[in-house]
């Protein structure tokens, strides 16, 4: 839904997006070459709220296969992990549970580590140090 609405409110949806949630700038630098491997990357270190992603591209004009296929795989990761975690959350000392939990948290030092590899490379104008891409 969110992707349908972005993609009917164009420019300048997508000018509103970046204007509320400023750390989107940091989006406009992303290849349009490789859809797919944007989506998949934006969705699997999940550091922007999924919906104003889904607008934002959206808003610019990203193919719809792109975009489904980029989501799915995205969080495929995250929805298998936390339904691990669920299923032996009675016993959070088990091998099953432990993998499931190093691998979130895997990804969340990854995540950081980009952000701020990112913050340190390009800068947007415009956006202090406490709106970047963290």
């Amino acid at each position: 839904i969110s992707y349908v609405m972005g993609y009917r409110g164009g420019r300048n949806l997508m000018d509103k997006l970046v204007s509320k949630y400023k750390r989107l700038s940091v989006l406009q630098s992303f290849p349009k070459k490789n859809e797919f491997l944007s989506t998949f990357m934006l969705r699997f270190f999940g550091v922007l709220p999924c919906e104003v992603v889904g607008m934002y591209l959206g808003a610019c004009g990203l193919g719809y296969k792109s975009y489904i296929a980029g989501t799915a795989l995205g969080l495929l990761p995250a929805v298998v992990c936390y339904a691990i975690m669920g299923r032996f959350m009675h016993d959070p000392g088990s091998p099953q549970f432990i993998l499931a939990l190093a691998v979130q948290l895997g990804t969340t030092v990854i995540t950081l580590i980009l952000g701020l590899l990112m913050r340190k490379k390009a800068k947007p104008k415009g956006i202090d140090d406490g709106a970047s891409i963290l």
